[in-house]
């Protein structure tokens, strides 16, 4: 009887492990290898035209899915961009039951059935479930003549095309790794032997011994083979072809993140100009000194970031959301560091870093909303001097509104906790006219040229499109305001006061036209997301404007 009970613990002890066993080949989720899956970054692949690195296309791809550049799974294990593409590409991971599809947007969970307080699902969690894929299909073609709202709509397309881009990328032929000659369409890597018949199979060959080695866990060997891989394609057509050159400036970029590195070291500086003192750089190691030294390195690696977004895409880096955020961030603090120049005023530079390192965070942080990757330009777009003169002169103007802004929060802090400090709200109040004058000057000349590229791109001169109305509306908001200080309508306070309020038309002019409206022929910027985030900047603003005139105006009575 003894025996047969140690017999049959035994027994189920077998099961038990071979059940584990096969848990574990399956996997609750993604098993990562253990090889440098961050050699496969250079590698080159074609993505919409256009040749990046794979470090680029994993980055770009994960954001548009998961809506984030790195990817934790429910076991809690940390995966980067490339080292998800890299395992789509060669690993045994079953990704369509992995939660990648970030789905946020609460109403379309409700007509969808799905859960709420979830943020992530699979593939398998919308596609086969028949009731939510028929809810899917009803939302983009409703059998019942409804017309469901146009934020649902918008949200429901993104959906289908994270799907769908999820599937593809599962596919054998996802990865468009061999260059074609004359500029065609790259193909997958099984396409190799017979579009190069002497070196295809090598390169196929290669591949296979890649993957091998990457599915046994083999470091040394997957990156002899990477390379071996890698040579065979550089070697098909020469630089031209197979550009590595180019993409190793790509991957300079990515590794610096410039712009985040700027945003640090503007709140750096910010941190340090509040350090009472007056400005000036007479004694080594003041604050101001070394906010100011900060200040031009946050200055200049916005610079950098700028260069190398222009060599990479061959244009001016004005053509979405994210590179008119950091070009105005780069506008207001250049502008900043000239007055601080001549004038020596510590209040530019102050303003400055704060409302572009604010700038930039938000574009840092927010890419499933403002998308910082590189695309080809669209036919309206593909005018290099319109392009560039037009966009860049407009956005010049929105820098100089965005340091206004920054100016007036200073001045009315002046006015609520220093307002016998007459000279300094005094200077505060011209600086910030002279600012405001130079946006409107770039706004007015960056409206005109829009027109004149109108003119040639759709046949007319003004369409009263959203976008051409709201930059109007934004123009005159800022012509009223100087006109009331012009003629004494309004004092000191009014003006710093109306330079937060008036902004709030730049950001619609921006912002709301693209992701709220989403209407008019500047579809090419349109975009979706962030609607909190910014309403939330736009309330605090106003009730910030608010609490001041109302305590400004008690210490005026008090005066009286």
């Amino acid at each position: 009887m003894k025996k047969r009970t140690v017999v049959g613990v035994r027994s189920w002890l077998l099961l038990f492990w071979l059940l584990l066993a096969l848990v574990v080949q399956q996997g609750f989720g993604a098993v990562k290898p253990e090889v440098p899956t961050h050699l496969m970054g250079q590698l080159i692949v074609q993505d919409g035209g256009r040749k990046k690195p794979l470090d680029t296309y994993a980055r770009e791809s994960l954001v548009k899915l998961t809506g984030r550049a790195k990817w934790k799974s429910p076991e809690g294990q940390r995966w980067s961009a490339l080292e998800v593409m890299s395992d789509l590409a060669l690993g045994t991971n079953n990704w369509l039951n992995e939660k990648l599809i970030r789905v946020a947007y609460i109403p379309l969970k409700r007509q969808l059935g799905l859960p709420e307080a979830e943020k992530f699902f699979s593939y398998r969690d919308i596609r086969t479930q028949t009731e939510v894929a028929q809810r899917l299909s009803g939302i983009l073609s409703p059998r019942d003549g409804s017309e469901p709202a146009a934020q649902l709509v918008s949200e429901a397309r993104t959906l289908v095309r994270q799907l769908n881009q999820l599937e593809a990328l599962t596919g054998p032929e996802a990865f468009a790794w061999i260059p074609v000659e004359g500029g065609g369409r790259w193909l997958g890597v099984l396409d190799a032997p017979q579009l190069y018949k002497s070196r295809g199979p090598e390169i196929l060959a290669a591949w296979q011994a890649m993957q091998a080695a990457y599915r046994g866990g083999e470091a040394a060997e997957f990156q002899k083979q990477l390379k071996v891989f890698q040579s065979h394609l550089e070697s098909l057509g020469g630089a031209e072809l197979y550009p590595s050159g180019q993409i190793k400036i790509e991957l300079l970029y990515n590794r610096l993140h410039p712009f985040r590195w700027a945003w640090i070291v503007f709140l750096i500086s910010f941190g340090l100009l509040l350090v009472p003192g007056q400005s000036g750089c007479r004694q080594m190691g003041r604050p101001y000194c070394a906010a100011m030294a900060l200040f031009a390195m946050g200055l200049f690696l916005q610079i950098v970031g700028f260069g190398l977004r222009l060599i990479i895409s061959g244009r001016a880096p004005v053509t979405n959301m994210y590179e008119v955020l950091v070009f105005m961030a780069l506008g207001a603090s250049f502008i900043a560091f000239i007055y601080e120049l001549v004038y020596r005023q510590k209040v530019f530079a102050l303003a400055a870093s704060a409302v572009a390192a604010l700038t930039l965070i938000l574009a840092d942080n927010l890419p499933a909303v403002f998308d910082p990757s590189i695309q080809p330009l669209v036919p309206v777009l593909q005018s290099n001097w319109w392009l560039t003169v037009h966009v860049i002169t407009i956005t010049i103007g929105y820098a100089a509104f965005l340091q206004a802004m920054g100016i007036g929060h200073i001045a009315m802090a002046r006015y609520l906790f220093w307002p016998s400090d007459r000279k300094t709200i005094e200077n505060l109040t011209r600086f910030n006219y002279r600012t405001m004058q130079i946006g409107v000057l770039f706004l007015a000349a960056g409206t005109l040229l829009g027109g004149l590229w109108a003119e040639k791109a759709w046949g007319r001169f003004w369409g009263w499109d959203p976008k051409e109305t709201w930059a109007l509306i934004a123009l005159l908001l800022y012509l009223a305001v100087l006109h009331a200080r012009y003629v004494r309508w309004i004092g000191g306070f009014g003006l710093n006061a109306a330079s937060v309020l008036a902004f709030q038309g730049i950001v619609m002019a921006g912002y709301g036209v693209n992701y709220l409206l989403g209407t008019g022929k500047h579809s090419y910027g349109f975009g979706v997301g962030g609607e909190l985030i910014v309403g939330l900047f736009v309330l605090i603003e106003l009730i910030l404007v608010l609490l001041a005139v109302i305590r400004h105006r008690r210490g005026l009575a008090k005066t009286k």
